[in-house]
């Protein structure tokens, strides 16, 4: 192997093991599927003198690596790569905070790179160098546990996707998060926070309790941000409220979920089309203004939310667009709105809803209804069928004395 010093693109499975030094030898590499760091093979210097890698490097077992093979590695000249993936297995050999963030300063790369992932940092803070990856497109954040702040993203002109997973120890995240301090707060000139994202996730941050305000002045913040996800963020009790264009909110698993989602879904929001809530505790009734203000909302997908009494305490106020509507596992909800105008819906799943007792008034005048499923629904004995265009109709587990 260490002859082939031509070799340009070398492909195997998962549990190869160079032996000491062949790896280093290919200096002519433009791509490997990954490389697995051991204490008896590769070591992580080997990647010192594969200037020409290109696209993809991914890199394993980052426990077995000292700060001083981190800097080694040389990854700032491979000028080449644009996708970056660094991963820490947990289950290897334990090592101090520092020296997880003394490993993660001496791989920063070039900065051409497009997307960054890394997983099971155990840092108490990330290194500075995330924060100047000006060309990133997507940064992923996995198992960060340890962490108690999260880097600077907002000044970065290119993101578009940005995912945070598992960042158990952040507690808050301020005005630091959008780069506010780095913008010249007496400037004239409107700056641009997050301008190109489009996707953030976070997720199982369970001590995060405030997800402050952006800063207020000349800032625009999330000017493209279509999707926003929060998950398992039980103890989240504050969300931000400026969302100019956003379209899909998620929201799943949630013990103080009501209250960010009040946050959130402020009169400011109007560009909804999709809403998914699952799991969230404390929720008795969406917003008002949710369906008053967001007139394109096509898609809502409400899953065991066992507190929801009522979609909306005074109708829905709107619901012309409403496509798909889909109930399930909410036990103590009873009707739905009169506010609700269905003439739009094309698909309706209610599912083990048992004190639901009527559908939506004027179901039987919508012209474009093609699904209508109901699982579980023991109090409902009526159920107004379209004259035309229905295509599929699912009953189980309802009344016996149904009246179709």
């Amino acid at each position: 192997m260490a002859t082939l010093t031509n070799l340009r693109h070398f492909y195997f499975g998962p549990d190869m093991i160079f032996p000491v030094g062949i790896l280093g030898t290919l200096t002519n590499l433009r791509s490997i599927p990954f490389v697995h760091v051991s204490l008896t093979g590769t070591g992580i210097e080997e990647l010192s003198a594969l200037s020409q890698l290109k696209d993809t490097l991914k890199i394993h077992n980052l426990e077995y690596v000292t700060d001083e093979g981190a800097r080694k590695a040389n990854l700032g000249e491979k000028k080449h790569l644009r996708k970056l993936i660094l991963r820490w297995d947990l289950q290897g050999p334990s090592s101090s905070s520092d020296s997880h963030k003394r490993v993660l300063e001496g791989l920063r790369p070039h900065s051409n790179l497009e997307y960054l992932e890394i997983q099971g940092f155990m840092g108490v803070n990330f290194p500075g160098w995330l924060s100047l990856l000006n060309n990133l497109k997507e940064i992923k954040l996995w198992g960060s546990n340890k962490c108690e702040g999260v880097p600077v993203f907002g000044h970065l002109r290119h993101l578009r996707v940005l995912g945070m997973y598992g960042l158990l120890n952040l507690k808050c995240m301020e005005s630091e998060f959008y780069g506010y301090d780095e913008v010249a707060a007496t400037s004239e000139e409107i700056k641009f926070l997050f301008p190109a994202l489009k996707i953030l996730h976070i997720q199982d941050a369970r001590n995060l309790t405030d997800w402050m305000e952006a800063p207020t002045g000349r800032v625009n913040i999330f000017p493209s941000l279509e999707e926003l996800s929060l998950a398992h963020c039980d103890k989240l009790i504050y969300a931000p409220s400026h969302f100019p264009f956003l379209k899909k909110l998620v929201i799943k698993y949630m013990d103080r979920g009501s209250m960010p989602i009040a946050s959130i879904l402020s009169n400011q929001l109007t560009t909804l089309t999709s809403v998914v809530i699952r799991d969230v505790n404390g929720l008795t009734s969406l917003p008002d203004q949710m369906f008053k203000d967001n007139m394109s909302l096509a898609y809502l997908s409400i899953w065991n939310c066992i507190e929801l009494a009522s979609i909306g305490p005074h109708g829905f106020g709107c619901g012309t667009s409403l496509q798909d509507l889909n109930i399930s596992e909410c036990g103590n909800l009873r009707y739905f709105p009169d506010g609700l105008n269905p003439t739009s819906l094309r698909k309706l799943y209610i599912r083990n809803c048992p004190l639901l007792s009527s559908l939506p008034r004027g179901l039987e005048n919508s012209t474009f209804l093609e699904t209508l499923e109901l699982w579980g629904c023991s109090e409902i004995i009526s159920v107004p069928i379209p004259p035309h265009g229905l295509s599929s109709l699912k009953i189980e587990d309802c009344s016996q004395s149904m009246i179709l």
